[in-house]
């Protein structure tokens, strides 16, 4: 089994999360990666703005998995929005 298989399986059959989302009260950072072809930036977005006051950041170059394709500027922006470094 394939991930793009497993993509294709779940991914279009999961329940929308918005109102969910929206029950969220502390702060939250929302990273996307600009290649990411299971969430689209468009996508990841809305569920940004569903978190009351989050914070969206795009990636350049990097799609899925964020923190393995770019740890440092992953770490930089916990570390900016935790710290505000």
């Amino acid at each position: 089994m394939s991930a793009a298989w497993a993509v294709r399986g779940v991914v279009p059959a999961r329940p929308d999360q918005r109102e969910i989302l929206g029950g969220i009260r502390t702060p939250a950072l929302v990273v996307a990666g600009a290649e990411d072809a299971t969430f689209p930036v468009a996508e990841t977005r809305e569920m940004a703005d569903a978190i009351p006051g989050s914070s969206f950041v795009v990636l350049d170059g990097v799609a899925h998995m964020a923190a393995l394709e770019a740890p440092t500027r992953v770490n930089q922006l916990i570390d900016e929005f935790l710290f505000g470094r």
